[in-house]
């Protein structure tokens, strides 16, 4: 763990000496763009993460988040994220709610009575679906409802190029079509 600490370390203190060694003059309008573009993202860093909300222009991303958490109440907040999707005009493609006996005691409260006390953990996995430009709110609502994250993962992918290909596609078909 040390090992990876210190090559990120070095790894950092190369890049930052590569750019520091870069020369150039930078005019006061364009300070201020890289101003108001920190405090985004500084803004957007501290609730969701840039990969959800990042919007480039003449781009068009599938965007996928896979969050593990804990939560207080497993049934709530899966009824919670449902209305929440259904809200941000998204669906639930999937949800597999279980519980899993953990423990099984048997206490015995008299000669003819016992008490069983079961521990149990519940949990469930989700996939849902929900428009690109909501998944930075959805991650925002999710957020909300956390004890702990275990882990959370987002990716984008940039799909641009297929949607012009179908497009061409299309057109060429329609032409073949036509004739």
């Amino acid at each position: 763990m040390k090992k990876k600490y210190i090559r990120l370390s070095i790894a950092t203190a190369l890049l930052l000496g590569f750019y520091s060694c870069k020369k150039g003059e930078v005019s006061s309008s364009e300070l201020e763009k890289y101003a108001t573009a920190d405090s985004a993202a500084a803004i957007t860093s501290d609730s969701v993460s840039s990969v959800a909300t990042m919007k480039v222009k003449d781009k068009q991303f599938i965007k996928t988040a896979d969050v593990n958490m804990e939560v207080k109440d497993v049934y709530d907040a899966t009824i919670s994220i449902e209305k929440s999707v259904q809200e941000l005009g998204g669906f639930v493609t999937h949800s597999d709610l279980k519980s899993n006996v953990v423990s099984e005691e048997t206490y015995n409260t008299s000669d003819e009575q016992a008490m069983l006390i079961k521990k149990y953990q519940s949990e469930n996995a989700m996939q849902i679906r929900v428009p690109t430009e909501k998944l930075g709110e959805l991650l925002t609502l999710i957020n909300n409802k956390k004890l702990f994250l275990n882990a959370r993962s987002i990716h984008a992918e940039d799909v641009t190029a297929n949607i012009k290909y179908s497009a061409l596609e299309a057109q060429r078909n329609k032409k073949t079509t036509d004739k």
